[in-house]
Formats: C-alpha cells, structure tokens, sequence
C-alpha cells in the first residue's frame, strides 16, 4: 500500500516538473523571439533613419 502511493504521488511531482520545464522552455523561446523581432524592428528604423538622413 505505501508502495502504491509513493509511486503516485512520484508521478504527480514528475509530471509537475515537467510542466514546469515546459512553461520555463516556452517563456524563454517566446522571450527571444521577442527580443528578436524588438531587434530587427529598431536595427530597421535605425538602418532607415540613416539613410533619410544621408
């Protein structure tokens, strides 16, 4: 009977876990596609600014 129950309750937090791998994965990537996209966009303005300018 211990046995069953420590079993579950290991699943449980192994598949919390992994929830929480995911999320943090997800959160990162979409992080840096943000940050890529935020890069691009001001390398463009500025890369248009300079050339109005010129």
């Amino acid at each position: 009977m211990y046995y069953l129950s420590s079993m579950c309750s290991y699943n449980q937090t192994s598949t919390t876990h992994s929830k929480i791998n995911y999320t943090l994965k997800h959160q990162l990537h979409r992080r840096i596609l943000t940050g890529h996209i935020a890069t691009t966009i001001t390398t463009f303005i500025i890369y248009t600014q300079k050339s109005t300018t010129t």
